[in-house]
């Protein structure tokens, strides 16, 4: 079996950097007992504690429940006593410190209590993690991200652009910034850190070029992939400066931090000092004094001097010592070991895994079209979109939107020329385009003579003085999240054509088109739609 390390990885990631207090999952992990059977719970000593009722593999217990995906791919929760409560959410996070959050179809995030009530609906939430020392970190629906407590109250407000859970009372925090003024600016972020009333304990700066959350009060630091990495304290201090050599850190661990040194793992002490010389294929992550290691395609455990506790003679391993026994595979069957390396007999299973639905982090399904619409239109009235009208020539719409010569189209018969286009957070695209009467660049031509030959040649384009708008039209392509949602957004732009004396024709009204017009019949919409896209086109 094919050793799934970064699926190990990722998890100890979480439990080492994010919750920052060691494993929280409790002692059932889910186990089968060969490849059609159901699933269902052994405890870390073998025995069998939910008995095999679970089609889909469930996750780990926090806080007493599981998450479970069920047949239809909606997300429910299970207990200890091994009861599903059906609750069909689209998703669902597990619990952390006695609340979880959870989303259903086209709705914001909602949180619920220890009891899976739901207690309130956490609107214009777009992304939310669990808490981490009472707080959670959020993003808003305009990009930016404060800290909310176990009520859904905001503690810290929204005013950054990027954000992390608290660890140790600090989180970490960034902003981005530029550096110069104008069309070549170039985007830096700082890095900082806050307490839990939002005060810079460290101020946001650009040295850092990659930093993360402390861990046994320190913080690992890159100046960049030239500098290699070391450690800052908590006033910001370098306490373990950055290395060349050291071309990846972990975060420390019981007194420990692994380090990549031409491309092997070793481990420093809190000094910066080499205690385990590079050596090894995979980082270390010790748990209760031991760290899984790989050696030839195989595992086994060392200790905190590097030397081998347990020989590597496993196949695969899902779990290392944060509890009593590890859980590894051998043999084609998965068996729980203890720090010896010894296993009961009997206490054999085709399957145990951690690799069940887990989720620390949930984002909305809400489809707010405001901002959207705020983007496409500062302006709609009869006969006029944004300030422009059937009156406005291609040199002002070139004036408006900053279009120089160069931008425009290199032939004498394109009659349009995209003015804007807008990324919205990586899930909407917006381009506007405008449509004129005329083409829009004109051939400037010179005299060439060839001999007795003369001809023209063009040596570039300027905007056709004639040329007027007869129309604007935004098309909305959707991405991510948004797919699928595209009626939403048609409906909603309709509405806003209709409060600004459009009126939708019946007769012309078709599944996937909305065709307005004004009360003098001078003016027309159209919008045109499918799952993905949404097109409107504004006749002046």
């Amino acid at each position: 079996m094919k050793i799934q390390h970064y699926t190990l990885l990722v998890f100890l990631a979480f439990l080492f950097t994010q919750c920052k207090k060691g494993p929280e999952y409790e002692s059932l992990i889910p186990y089968q007992e060969d490849e059609d059977s159901y699933w269902g719970y052994i405890d870390f000593q073998g025995n069998k504690k939910i008995d095999k009722r679970f089609k889909n593999q469930p996750g780990m217990f926090y806080n007493g429940y599981a998450l479970i995906e069920t047949t239809d791919g909606s997300v429910d929760y299970i207990d200890k006593k091994g009861n599903e409560f059906e609750r069909n959410y689209l998703d669902a996070s597990n619990f952390h410190e006695g609340i979880a959050i959870a989303v259903k179809e086209s709705e914001y995030p909602t949180l619920l209590n220890s009891k899976l009530k739901e207690v309130k609906v956490m609107e214009k939430v777009d992304e939310i993690y669990v808490p981490s020392e009472g707080l959670m970190c959020f993003k808003n629906t305009e990009c930016k991200w404060g800290y909310m407590n176990k009520n859904g109250e905001i503690t810290v407000q929204p005013v950054w652009d990027y954000a992390y859970s608290f660890s140790e009372g600090l989180a970490l925090v960034g902003r981005i910034e530029f550096d110069t003024l104008g069309k070549d600016r170039k985007e830096k972020i700082s890095y900082g850190f806050i307490d839990t009333q939002g005060n810079e304990v460290i101020k946001p700066s650009s040295k850092f070029k990659q930093i993360r959350a402390f861990s046994e009060n320190l913080a690992a630091y890159s100046d960049g992939d030239d500098w290699g990495w070391g450690f800052i304290d908590k006033t910001g201090e370098k306490v373990i400066r950055a290395k060349q050599e050291w071309k990846d850190v972990t975060d420390f661990r019981e007194g420990i931090a692994s380090v990549k040194i031409d491309g092997l793992w070793g481990a420093i002490n809190k000094k910066g000092k080499l205690i385990i010389n590079p050596k090894f294929e995979n980082a270390l992550f010790f748990e209760r004094g031991l760290s899984y290691v790989e050696k030839e395609d195989k595992i086994g455990f060392v200790n905190k001097k590097g030397d081998w506790v347990i020989e590597p003679s496993f196949h695969d391993i899902e779990t290392g010592f944060s509890k009593c026994r590890a859980v590894v595979e051998k043999d084609n069957y998965y068996v729980l070991i203890s720090r010896r390396g010894n296993h009961r007999k009997n206490r054999e299973f085709f399957n145990i895994s951690i690799n069940g639905l887990s989720n620390n982090h949930i984002r909305s399904d809400f489809f707010d079209i405001e901002p959207v619409i705020d983007t496409m239109f500062v302006q709609l009235s009869a006969g006029s979109v944004n300030g422009i009208s059937s009156k406005t020539d291609l040199e002002k719409i070139m004036k408006k939107y900053k279009i120089s010569n160069a931008d425009l189209p290199d032939n004498s018969w394109k009659n349009s020329i995209d003015v804007r286009k807008v990324n919205m957070d990586d899930e909407i695209d917006i381009t506007v385009t405008c449509y004129f009467n005329e083409n829009v660049s004109e051939a400037i031509t010179s005299r060439v003579s060839y001999g007795w030959y003369t001809y023209s040649r063009v040596t570039g384009y300027s905007p056709n003085s004639d040329a007027q708008v007869t129309s604007v039209t935004f098309s909305i392509d959707l991405n991510g999240r948004k797919e699928g949602k595209g009626d939403i957004l048609a409906k909603g732009i309709r509405s806003v054509f209709e409060l600004n004396g459009y009126k939708t024709g019946k007769e012309e009204e078709t599944v996937n088109r909305y065709i307005l017009t004004t009360a003098d019949g001078k003016s027309e919409a159209s919008i045109n739609y499918d799952d993905d896209n949404v097109s409107v086109s504004v006749k002046l």
